[in-house]
C-alpha cells in the first residue's frame, strides 16, 4: 500500500489539475471529512473540469491498480478544438448522471430551491418515485439517489436533513453516525420494518426514525395468498409448460383449500386480512401472536395457539406476517420443519431472516415441505430489485431456490400496488411535515423507538 498526492492542490497551485478514471484495483480518497474506496470505473476529480476552485484529496492505492488520468488543460482544448468530442462527452455524461446517483445529486443540491425541505431519498425505484411525485409535495425537495444507503454513499446526504430509505438499504451503526455527522436528523422509513436501522444509536445521536405501520395490508395478504395458490396448483410450472404448447395435466394436481388448517404466525393488519380470506376459502386457522388482536379472537373458524410449538404439527399450510426480530430470527429451522405435517406448505411475505433458508431447502428436497412461496429472502440485499440476468449468480442457496420446482420466489413484491404506493408515500411525506414542524421522537405520530 503506497499514496500518491495526485490532487493535493491549493487554491493559488499549479493549474494543471486533472480527473482520473480507475480502470482496475481499489484507491483510497482521502480529503477532508471524506474517505471511500474507488473502484474499477469510478472517477475522482471529474468535477475539477467545472468549478473554479478545486478541493484537494489524496488517493491512497490499496492494491495493484491501473488508472486514467486527464489535465483540465487538455480536456478544455479538445472541447474547444472538436464538436464531436463534445457530443460523445456530453452523451457519456448523460450515462453517468443516470448509472451514478453522486453527480446527480451534486447537481440537485447546487440547483435545488432554498425554500423547500431536502430529503435525500435512497434506492430510488421508478415506480417509488412516480409515487412520491405525484403527491405534489411543494414544500420537500426530493434528491432522488438511485444508490442504496450504505457506508459508502452515506456522505451524498449531505445538505439534507432528512433521508428515506427502504428495506435493503443499510442503517447501521457506522452509516448513522456518518448521516448524524453530515447534518442529517430524521430516518423516514417508506416501509413497515425496522430491523436495518439501529434505533439504539440513532436515539444515542438524537435522529428521529419514523415508518409506515400500515400500507394497503390488503397489498400483502393478497400477495400471500397468490404465493398460496401458485403453489398448490402448480401455475409457474403450467404456464411454463403452455408457452411450449406443451398441455399435458401430470404433475399438476393439487388440493382443495376448503377444510384445510391454516397457521398465521402474526395477526397484525396484514396477518388479519390474510385470515379473514383464508375464512372466505372455508379454511380452518390456527394463529399465534405475542399481543393477540380482539377482532381475531372473535372471529369464527380461528383459534389462538398459547405456544408457536402448538402451530407447527396442526397446519397444512403455515404462512409468516410476524417482524424479524431476535426472537423470530430462523424460526422456521430444521427443527421446527421436522415437527410439521409431511408435505407442509410455507409461505413469507414478511421477512427473510424468518426462514433458515439452507434448513428450508434440505426440507424441500426430502419432501417434509412440499412446497414454499417465498416474496422475500435473507440474502436479497443487493439482489433483489436489480437486474442480474447478464450475471453468474454467486448465491447458491438462491439459485438452489430459483431451480427447485415446487418453490415459488418472488422479488419482494408484495407491496407493490398503486394503492400500497399511494398510502407509504402519503405516510412517508407525513411524517416528515410533522417534523419539519418542529416535532422530534415520540412526538412523531409514527415514530418508531429503541428496543428497551
Amino acid at each position: 500500500m503506497f499514496s500518491v498526492s495526485l490532487l493535493s492542490l491549493s487554491r493559488k497551485g499549479a493549474p494543471q489539475t486533472f480527473a482520473m478514471v480507475i480502470e482496475s484495483g481499489k484507491v483510497l480518497k482521502e480529503r477532508k471529512n471524506e474517505t471511500r474506496v474507488l473502484e474499477a470505473g469510478e472517477t475522482s476529480g471529474l468535477m475539477h473540469f467545472f468549478c473554479s476552485e478545486p478541493s484537494g484529496a489524496t488517493l491512497t492505492v490499496q492494491e495493484e491498480c491501473v488508472y486514467l488520468r486527464w489535465e483540465t488543460s487538455s480536456f478544455r482544448a479538445a472541447c474547444e478544438k472538436d464538436a464531436s468530442f463534445n457530443a460523445c462527452f456530453v452523451s457519456y455524461l448523460t450515462k453517468e448522471v443516470r448509472k451514478r446517483s453522486n453527480m446527480l445529486s451534486v447537481l440537485e443540491y447546487l440547483h435545488g430551491s432554498p425554500n423547500k425541505s431536502k430529503v435525500a431519498f435512497y434506492d430510488a425505484k421508478s415506480y417509488m418515485k412516480d409515487a412520491f411525485v405525484s403527491q405534489n409535495a411543494e414544500d420537500l425537495e426530493f434528491v432522488f439517489i438511485q444508490d442504496y444507503l450504505t457506508e459508502k454513499t452515506a456522505y451524498m446526504a449531505g445538505g439534507c436533513r432528512v433521508v428515506c430509505v427502504f428495506v435493503n438499504d443499510v442503517v447501521n451503526t457506522k452509516v448513522v453516525q456518518e448521516l448524524h455527522r453530515v447534518g442529517v436528523e430524521m430516518i423516514a422509513l417508506r416501509c413497515a420494518g425496522f430491523d436495518n436501522v439501529d434505533l439504539v444509536e440513532c436515539e444515542k445521536l438524537g435522529i428521529s426514525v419514523t415508518r409506515v405501520p400500515a400500507y394497503s395490508p390488503f397489498a400483502v395478504a393478497e400477495h400471500a395468498i397468490a404465493l398460496m395458490m401458485a403453489c398448490n396448483r402448480k401455475i409457474h410450472k403450467s404456464w411454463s409448460r403452455v408457452t411450449q404448447f406443451n398441455f399435458t395435466l401430470g404433475g399438476l394436481v393439487g388440493f382443495d383449500f376448503h377444510g384445510k388448517t391454516v397457521g398465521v404466525f402474526g395477526t397484525g393488519k396484514i396477518g388479519v386480512c390474510t385470515i379473514n380470506i383464508l375464512r372466505g376459502f372455508g379454511c380452518n386457522v390456527l394463529c399465534f401472536d405475542v399481543y393477540r388482536s380482539a377482532e381475531v379472537a372473535a372471529m369464527t373458524g380461528v383459534k389462538y395457539l398459547d405456544t408457536l410449538e402448538e402451530l407447527w404439527p396442526q397446519c397444512d399450510i403455515i404462512t409468516l406476517h410476524a417482524p424479524l426480530l431476535p426472537s423470530t430470527q430462523h424460526c422456521v429451522n430444521a427443527e421446527s420443519l421436522a415437527k410439521c405435517k409431511k408435505g407442509v406448505m410455507i409461505i413469507n411475505t414478511s421477512r427473510g431472516g424468518l426462514v433458515d433458508t439452507q434448513a428450508l431447502l434440505d426440507a424441500l428436497v426430502s419432501g417434509q415441505v412440499g412446497s414454499a412461496g417465498l416474496d422475500v429472502y435473507e440474502g436479497e440485499k443487493g439482489i433483489f430489485y436489480e437486474d442480474r440476468s447478464n450475471q453468474v449468480m454467486a448465491d447458491t442457496v438462491l439459485s438452489r431456490l430459483v431451480s427447485a420446482h415446487n418453490v415459488v420466489l418472488t422479488s419482494h413484491q408484495a407491496f407493490l400496488t398503486n394503492e400500497a404506493l399511494a398510502g407509504i408515500s402519503t405516510s412517508t411525506i407525513s411524517s416528515i411535515r410533522e417534523f419539519n414542524s418542529g416535532k422530534r421522537g415520540a412526538q412523531l405520530t409514527n415514530f418508531q423507538a429503541a428496543p428497551k
